[in-house]
């Protein structure tokens, strides 16, 4: 006997008609009619006779679906987890810390709070004021860094007090990011330039 139903079509159980789900497989028939292997959850795969089961009509869109799956026109499951993989890296997320072991720093959780404010703000701006010694030159690389794994970064200015600038250029070496200090006239000159090249 040739089976009524094919591999990907969903059914319904005629003595209850709320089991429903589609058929993953044609079992060798046993006596005359053909069985199958429905699927109804993660948890639970039934067999049944063919006289158990009815189709069910799930309208055009569904039906335009179980087409789609069974000509082969959607993706397979690598090939839609390839895609997906590429799709959040072109576009990261903001629960994600792409930079989290990409420095020479002790991991100190509280560093970690101006970059996730940061990067949860519709409108990325930021000012790190915080007491001294508490770890600012670190969460500003620690942004930094991010940054730089996320988007193609060009110039970078650090601007702070003169005292500062030692301080500065030694911690962004943990980075691996060697800050070449200004003086005022270099940076007078670099900003000449810039106006020059617009």
């Amino acid at each position: 006997m040739e089976p009524r139903f094919r591999v990907g079509q969903i059914v319904s159980l005629k003595a209850d008609p709320s089991r429903t789900g589609p058929i993953t497989e044609i079992l060798s028939s046993a006596g005359v009619q053909p069985r199958y292997r429905v699927f109804h959850s993660s948890s639970q795969m039934a067999e049944y006779y063919e006289d158990q089961l009815v189709s069910v009509d799930l309208g055009n869109t569904t039906n335009r679906l179980a087409e789609l799956i069974l000509n082969g026109s959607l993706l397979d499951a690598p090939s839609f987890r390839a895609r997906l993989t590429a799709s959040r890296l072109s576009h990261p997320l903001t629960d994600n810390i792409y930079a989290l072991q990409s420095a020479r720093i002790q991991f100190i959780p509280f560093q970690f709070k101006p970059l996730l404010r940061f990067l949860k703000s519709d409108r990325p701006r930021l000012l790190i004021a915080d007491e001294v010694g508490v770890g600012k030159t670190i969460e500003a690389g620690l942004i930094l860094r991010e940054l730089q794994t996320r988007q193609q970064m060009g110039n970078i200015l650090i601007v702070c007090p003169k005292s500062l600038v030692a301080k500065w250029r030694m911690e962004m070496l943990r980075f691996d990011e060697d800050f070449r200090p200004l003086t005022a006239e270099s940076l007078h000159y670099c900003l000449r330039e810039a106006h020059l090249s617009m």
